[in-house]
């Protein structure tokens, strides 16, 4: 169900730039995005933060590994969009909250302790109230 809710949440977002090889992108600010569009890509930086909370907590409860890989799987694919996403949503300060987000994301696959688990909970919860 979660790869289901992820397809359809990419398939909803506009495509701005893009080149097979990287060369000729160019990156895209907020001031050449519709306001239609900006509540796009914001709609899509919430949703993709909902399935990202969403599938910790299932991770936090999993205890076989195959389970956490798959989730693990998951939460890369929300921070993809939320990456891609919060250049063109969000202010400044919600993008560095959001890169410490990252931060304490990379803490949790490499160690899964429940002060680890917290930090990442807060950056959420920080997050969110802030949208």
């Amino acid at each position: 169900m979660l790869k289901r809710v992820f397809l359809s949440l990419f398939a909803s977002l506009p495509l701005i730039a893009f080149s097979s090889d990287g060369a000729d992108s160019k990156e895209i600010t907020s001031e050449q995005v519709s306001p239609k569009d900006l509540e796009i890509y914001k709609h899509g930086f919430i949703r993709s933060m909902n399935l990202f909370k969403d599938s910790l907590k299932e991770f936090q409860k999993a205890t076989e590994e195959h389970k956490k890989a798959k989730l693990s799987s998951v939460m890369q694919k929300a921070i993809q969009i939320m990456n891609e996403t919060a250049p063109l949503c969000l202010s400044e300060d919600l993008q560095k909250q959001k890169e410490q987000l990252l931060k304490d994301f990379e803490h949790i696959i490499h160690q899964s302790t429940a002060q680890n688990f917290d930090l990442l909970n807060q950056d959420i919860e920080d997050i969110q109230k802030r949208l």
